[in-house]
């Protein structure tokens, strides 16, 4: 099953930052980017993942939008042909699950083999630290659970790095 590791990363973060935005202008700073993001799955996704995430959409709240696509909830893929069960999850997962075949991954280890079962795990329970742990700058990988941390300290870790004064080379 070939999953793109990027796109699945994005998604992780933006369900962490629905779930972190308190007020309508906060959020309203973030929308256009997760319309974006929603329109490259939906442009990659096939035409029954397309079907599958529409019936999920339809059942959620129109007005919240982009964001309900973003945010975990009971979902039921229907008849749609997964390699894994999904039961809580956002539906732009559905998206990202059936991309199409055509289409070349994005990095050497997107294939997502089932050796790496804690990466299905966590896809299936819709969990975005774990699927953050999972995720290489080559694809999938399995996870260093020693190293395990939340978003939240992925956030913090890139903000030091950023600020650090590197070598100047003197």
């Amino acid at each position: 099953m070939s999953v793109s590791s990027s796109r699945i990363e994005m998604l992780a973060r933006y369900s962490a930052l629905d779930a972190s935005l308190r007020d309508g202008a906060e959020r309203s700073l973030h929308t256009e980017d997760v319309e974006t993001f929603l329109e490259v799955l939906f442009a990659e996704a096939d035409e029954a993942g397309r079907i599958a995430y529409e019936q999920q959409i339809d059942q959620a709240d129109a007005e919240a939008y982009p964001w309900t696509a973003v945010r975990a909830r009971a979902i039921n893929p229907g008849d749609l042909a997964l390699d894994v069960a999904l039961t809580f999850a956002p539906p732009a997962l559905v998206l990202a699950l059936t991309r199409r075949e055509d289409l070349e991954p994005e990095l050497p280890g997107d294939e997502l083999p089932g050796a790496l079962p804690l990466a299905v795990a966590a896809i299936e329970r819709w969990d975005p630290a774990a699927l953050l742990d999972s995720i290489s700058p080559f694809g999938w990988s399995e996870p260093d659970l020693a190293a395990r941390g939340t978003l939240d300290d992925v956030d913090a870790m890139a903000a030091i790095v950023a600020n650090t004064p590197g070598d100047t080379g003197a």
